[in-house]
């Protein structure tokens, strides 16, 4: 059985993944920046056929790719895989979502 990390890399093989930089703030426990891959879900994305769209832009990684990420924390993107800019930088709109068993995470973003 494969772990989070595993399953995430073969996302990455996939070419899903985009680079992602975090540098963690004195409330997020300080320390050196992080650089990551990380599924990144826009604003426009839909659901179940088109049944459910997105909200909000979003970010999925596991925990120990981002430890420590708080709400209100700084996260740069990497989108020109997707057609999009060079970069792009966000907020973490709340406190981000554990999912499975604690080993993946979802946090909501926010525009800067």
């Amino acid at each position: 059985m494969q772990t989070t990390e595993q399953f995430f890399e073969d996302f990455q093989a996939a070419g899903m993944l985009v680079p992602a930089a975090w540098t963690p703030s004195v409330d997020a426990g300080g320390g050196a920046a992080v650089s990551t891959n990380v599924r990144y879900r826009n604003m426009d994305d839909d659901y179940a056929d088109g049944m459910v769209v997105a909200q909000h832009p979003s970010i999925e990684y596991p925990t120990s790719w981002l430890p420590g990420l708080i709400e209100g924390e700084t996260v740069t993107l990497d989108l020109s895989s997707l057609g999009g800019s060079a970069s792009a930088t966000f907020k973490v709109r709340a406190a981000p979502r554990r999912g499975l068993d604690g080993t993946r995470a979802k946090a909501f973003l926010k525009a800067v």
